[in-house]
């Protein structure tokens, strides 16, 4: 294997290791804010639960560490505003 190669490799196990660690800590957030708080009778319920967290809270509301504890709406805002 080339050392170019070698490195292409060695950059896209970091990319995934990454990618990974991030996955690993949406789903622990999820376990902990959703899903360990509630029995849900049917896989519906469950579903439409996981959709609401995911769309609702996770994605417009909760506040995240990155972008300095501002949840993605506000932060989004705040760089359309900057710019404008």
């Amino acid at each position: 294997m080339r050392e170019s190669q070698s490195m292409r490799l060695h950059d896209q196990l970091l990319t995934y290791r990454g990618i990974n660690a991030m996955m690993e800590s949406f789903w622990s957030s999820m376990q902990i804010e959703l899903l360990d708080r509630k029995h849900w009778r049917t896989r519906l319920e469950l579903t439409n639960a996981m959709f609401d967290y995911i769309e609702v809270f996770y994605n417009r509301q909760r506040r995240h560490s990155s972008p300095d504890y501002v949840s993605p709406v506000e932060f989004e805002l705040s760089l359309t505003t900057q710019t404008a």
